[in-house]
C-alpha cells in the first residue's frame, strides 16, 4: 500500500512527516477437492460366439486340455460347447429351397444334380487324383470328406477360384451328410456319378443302398 503524507506546518519550519502504513494481506490457499479414480477395468474376455469359433477352428486343444484352457480363462466351458454346438447346427443345415430350385448365390454356384452317388473304400489312406490325401467322408466335421468326379474335375479341375476346389452336396435322405468336400479325385467317368470316400466301408451312412441323389454346388 502507497505511504499516507501528511504536511504539519509550524512557524519555525514545516515539517513532513512520512507515515507508512502496512497491510497485511492473509492468503487463503483454496483447497482443491480430493479426486478418487477407480482403477480401471478393462474387459479381456472375449465374446462366447468368438471363443467357440476358435475352439472350432481347434485353437482351444481337445478334451480335458481344452476344457482347463478355457476355465483358467475365464471361460464356462459348458457354455462355450453348447455355442460350438449351435454352430456346427447352423453350419450344417441344407439350404432347401436350393436344393429345390436350383438357386445360386453370391458365394456358391448351383452345377446340377447328380443321379447317383455310390463310395468307394481303399481300406487305408491314400492320395487322390489332386496330389493330396483324401479325407473320409463322415458326418461330424465342418468339411465332410474328400470326393471324386469326372464332372466335376473336367469342369473346375483340382484348384478352382484361386484355391482348394470345394463343393457344397445336399444327399436326399441323409442329411447328417449334408456339407463341405472336396474335390481330390476322379472316376472313370461317368459324368452323373460322385464317388464319396471312405477308409472303411462301414462307416458309409448309405452303403447298404448305394445309390442317392445329390445336389451340388461349386464354392466360387
Amino acid at each position: 500500500m502507497a505511504p499516507v503524507v501528511s504536511t504539519k506546518t509550524t512557524e519555525a519550519a514545516t515539517t513532513t512527516v512520512i507515515t507508512t502504513t502496512t497491510e497485511t494481506t492473509t492468503t487463503v490457499a483454496e483447497t482443491e477437492p480430493e479426486v478418487i479414480t477407480e482403477p480401471a477395468t478393462e474387459t479381456t474376455l472375449k465374446s462366447i460366439e468368438e471363443v467357440a469359433r476358435e475352439v472350432w477352428a481347434g485353437r482351444w486343444g481337445n478334451g480335458p486340455e481344452r476344457k482347463q484352457k478355457l476355465e483358467e480363462a475365464g471361460y464356462n466351458y459348458d457354455e462355450v460347447q453348447a455355442k460350438v454346438a449351435e454352430l456346427k447346427k447352423e453350419c450344417y443345415t441344407p439350404v432347401e429351397n436350393g436344393a429345390e430350385t436350383g438357386v445360386s448365390t453370391e458365394n456358391e454356384t448351383y452345377v446340377k444334380k447328380f443321379t447317383r452317388g455310390t463310395y468307394y473304400c481303399y481300406g487305408c489312406a491314400k492320395n487322390g487324383g489332386s496330389g493330396r490325401a483324401l479325407i473320409e467322408c463322415n458326418t461330424t466335421n465342418q468339411i465332410k470328406g474328400s470326393i471324386a468326379s469326372s464332372y466335376l474335375y473336367k469342369a473346375y479341375g483340382y484348384k478352382y477360384s484361386g484355391g482348394r476346389t470345394m463343393v457344397r452336396l445336399e444327399i436326399d435322405g441323409y442329411p447328417s451328410m449334408n456339407g463341405y468336400y472336396y474335390l481330390d479325385d476322379s472316376d472313370a467317368g461317368n459324368p452323373n456319378v460322385i464317388d464319396f470316400y471312405y477308409v472303411y466301408a462301414s462307416n458309409c451312412p448309405f452303403r447298404n443302398q448305394g445309390v442317392v441323389q445329390v445336389n451340388c454346388w461349386i464354392v466360387n
